[in-house]
Parts: structure tokens; C-alpha cells; sequence
């Protein structure tokens, strides 16, 4: 009976050995295969940032050419629109006096004085200078609708040794 014993016991501790053999054997096999596939995927990442590389310094490279000419037709436009807006008031199909046009540039390019040079001034005309397609812009929208609404006044802005004082056009 103690050979029975020993022999099941000899024969249990030969089949947790081999288990244990086998199951450290099969862990070693999927960590090998778990490095593997990351190694693998670092591979396939590098390569992918690679030709992701190479892909946007070929498009850079094609439309580097297109972007500077955009760039500067692009410059080009802004600086014939200034020198635009400084000769305006001679242009031929300009129909005011330029001796009455004054340059402000901004908010808005002029400010016409319609008939000031005469001695007689007619009206007051705000005007703002756009080439091509150019659209307003929100500002210069606004000023358009203050002007519309008759939302423009004139003040005087005095200026003493006492101090500074505002006057409307309804007090002088």
C-alpha cells in the first residue's frame, strides 16, 4: 500500500512537473510572440511615419511654387490698393475737387469736403477706397449704417490752461 502510495504520489509530482514545464514553455512562446508583434508594429509605425514624411515633403515641394506665387499676388494686391487709395482723388472719374479730399487711411480712406475749396461746401462725404471684389469690413459697415441712421454729430474740443472741455455743435 505505501508502494501504491508513493507510486500515485511520484507519478502526480511527474504530471505538475511536466504541466509546469509546459506552461512555463508555452508563457515563454506567447511573450515571444507578444515582442514580436511589437516589434513588428514599431516597424510598420516607422515605416508609416517614413513615407508619411516623404508624402508631405513631396506636396510641399509641388506646391511650394503655387504657394509663393499666392503669396505674392497676394502682397501685390494689398500694395496696389494703397497706392490706390493715396491717388484716387486724381483720377479722372474722380468727381470731386482732390483739393477738398483728405486722406485718413483708416477707419475709412477720405474724408471729401464737397466744395470747402470753393468757399462753399456743399455736403460732407465719407468714402473708403476698395479694389477688385473687395467687401466692406464690419467696421467700415458701421460707419456706413451711423452715417445712414444720421447717427453723426460735430463737437469742438477745447483745450485750456483750466482743462479740456467738449462742445456740441448744438452749444457753439
Amino acid at each position: 500500500m505505501v508502494v501504491i502510495s508513493l507510486s500515485i504520489a511520484a507519478t502526480a509530482l511527474l504530471a505538475l512537473i511536466i504541466m509546469l514545464f509546459k506552461y512555463f514553455a508555452f508563457k515563454s512562446e506567447l511573450e515571444a510572440k507578444y515582442f514580436g508583434v511589437q516589434a513588428e508594429l514599431r516597424g510598420v509605425q516607422a515605416s508609416f511615419d517614413s513615407e508619411l514624411k516623404l508624402q508631405m515633403s513631396d506636396w510641399t515641394r509641388q506646391r511650394e511654387a503655387e504657394i509663393r506665387r499666392d503669396a505674392v499676388d497676394r502682397s501685390k494686391a494689398v500694395i496696389v490698393g494703397k497706392v490706390t487709395e493715396h491717388v484716387v482723388p486724381f483720377f479722372p472719374q474722380f468727381k470731386f475737387n482732390p483739393k477738398d479730399a483728405r486722406f485718413m487711411g483708416s477707419p475709412l480712406d477720405f474724408l471729401i469736403f464737397d466744395g470747402l475749396d470753393d468757399g462753399r461746401l456743399r455736403k460732407i462725404i465719407l468714402v473708403e477706397v476698395k479694389t477688385g471684389a473687395a467687401n466692406l469690413s464690419v467696421r467700415e459697415r458701421s460707419i456706413q449704417q451711423a452715417v445712414v441712421e444720421k447717427r453723426v454729430e460735430f463737437a469742438v474740443l477745447r483745450i485750456q490752461s483750466s482743462g479740456v472741455q467738449w462742445e456740441s455743435a448744438r452749444e457753439t
